[in-house]
């Protein structure tokens, strides 16, 4: 997909006389570039985030003893039963850190090495796009050549 999205302006890199390697080079880079500053707006939005997590939790806080005075005149649960409740959740919660921190190193790790292979993927997807598609039509065979080249 990301080759898709690219090829057109690699391919007016290439009407400038840019050399094939070069203008796959170059549009890559852009495109990283492009994706690396929607990431960094993102994690900028997190950032502010964590940052009202203090006023966040003070709220909740505050919304909690609503809430537990709610659901013990609703729902006939006592405060004391509730808060045995919310406990149990909290040290299961506590058990389990180790693996979502795992979980969440294995996580990363795995989109840094996507990141990696998609971008060599997409250079020699442009790079060879002429030997692709010539495997395509002699694979295909010559009644589909017109669908072959529209797809």
């Amino acid at each position: 997909m990301f080759s898709i999205i690219l090829l057109p302006f690699t391919k007016f890199l290439e009407r400038l006389k840019f050399p094939r390697t070069l203008a796959t080079f170059i549009a890559i880079i852009l495109g990283l570039v492009f994706i690396g500053s929607i990431v960094y707006f993102l994690y900028f939005q997190i950032t502010s985030f964590i940052k009202d997590v203090p006023t966040i939790k003070k709220n909740l806080a505050d919304h909690y003893v609503t809430i537990q005075n709610w659901a013990e005149q609703k729902l006939h649960i006592s405060t004391e039963r509730q808060s045995v409740l919310i406990n149990n959740a909290t040290t299961e919660v506590k058990n389990a850190g180790s693996s979502y921190i795992d979980k969440t190193f294995l996580t990363i790790s795995q989109a840094i090495l996507l990141c990696v292979l998609v971008t060599f993927y997409t250079f020699f997807i442009i790079y060879y796009r002429d030997i692709i598609k010539r495997f395509f039509f002699s694979v295909f065979g010559k009644s589909n050549t017109s669908k072959v080249n529209d797809v």
